[in-house]
């Protein structure tokens, strides 16, 4: 894991651009334009998919930190702020509008012995789309991926990997069908459902962007003998046979467990489909909605958190 020496030392050799200046209006913002006497972060909550700047914890292990002091600071509830703080990998703690309140509040963090960087959004590109695969090859020495779309195939030596984030895709659907008669509207029908598929991201040195395996639509084949009917089991056996071939690689499988808590900070895609009206007899009319919501931009904005900083 990246310590604040290291990730300095980076910046400075130029593997990580240093982040640039807020503006507003035109006008290079510095901290001491902003005024900060506050002790608790209330600002207002940005939706998924406004840019912000995130203030980022690094691990903890080790330390003494006054969680319930961090918990205060930032509205959280202590069940969720502990893990946050105590966690082994990077996790975001707040996402806020400017460069220049995520440093104030990054500064105080580091007063309270936790280790901090800033992160503007746009570095992790999460509006760019991995690289999905469609089948992967081992060899005894190289890997190879053929992309989904185009079956382009991609070779490199399994050594060139340097981090595996495992974790899983969820998403659900209310669909509903809505009446509107002389002025009132009533629900007439609703339908729920959930879907939630394996998702492994495969990260080359210096790749930010990554190789995507979805469960959906991927060819096991490579597996062989230790091909299951199940795809959730083969998500699990191409795991093993990555880390047995890659033992360098950094595994990083415990998205799942941390998922609710970052939701506090990273909010999940929602998204709102709606057809109609349609008559339905005099004065009458029905429309259709179609709500739904997935986690695909936090996981991968938490995926390519752990990837930028290894």
């Amino acid at each position: 894991m990246a310590t604040p020496n290291s990730l300095n030392a980076k910046v400075a050799s130029g593997k990580i651009r240093p982040f640039v200046r807020g503006a507003y209006c035109g006008t290079a913002l510095s901290v001491k334009d902003v005024g900060f006497d506050r002790s608790r972060c209330d600002s207002r909550k940005l939706e998924v998919w406004e840019k912000g700047w995130n203030v980022v914890a690094q691990p903890t292990a080790g330390k003494n930190i006054d969680v319930s002091a961090i918990a205060e600071m930032f509205g959280l509830e202590m069940d969720v702020c502990k893990p946050l703080i105590e966690s082994q990998v990077l996790l975001p703690v707040a996402r806020v509008e400017t460069e220049a309140e995520a440093r104030l509040w990054s500064d105080k963090l580091t007063q309270m012995e936790v280790d901090t960087f800033v992160l503007a959004d746009e570095r992790l590109s999460s509006e760019m789309r991995p690289r999905r695969v469609r089948s992967i090859s081992l060899g005894e020495t190289e890997i190879e991926f053929v992309d989904f779309n185009s079956n382009l195939v991609t070779r490199m030596p399994g050594t060139e990997i340097a981090l595996i984030v495992s974790g899983k895709i969820h998403t659900s659907t209310n669909e509903s069908l809505e009446k509107r008669s002389r002025g009132k509207s009533e629900n007439i029908a609703q339908l729920d459902s959930s879907n939630e598929e394996g998702v492994i991201d495969i990260y080359p040195n210096g790749d930010r962007i990554g190789f995507r395996i979805l469960a959906s639509g991927f060819d096991f084949s490579f597996l062989g003998d230790q091909k299951s009917r199940l795809s959730g089991e083969n998500v699990v056996r191409t795991i093993s046979m990555l880390e047995n071939m890659i033992p360098n690689a950094k595994l990083i499988s415990n998205y799942g467990s941390i998922r609710n808590l970052l939701t506090v900070v990273w909010g999940l895609d929602i998204r709102e489909e709606t057809a109609g009206p349609r008559r339905a007899g005099f004065l009458k009319a029905e429309r259709e909605r179609k709500m739904v919501t997935t986690n695909w931009t936090q996981f991968t904005k938490f995926s390519r958190l752990q990837a930028g900083y290894l």
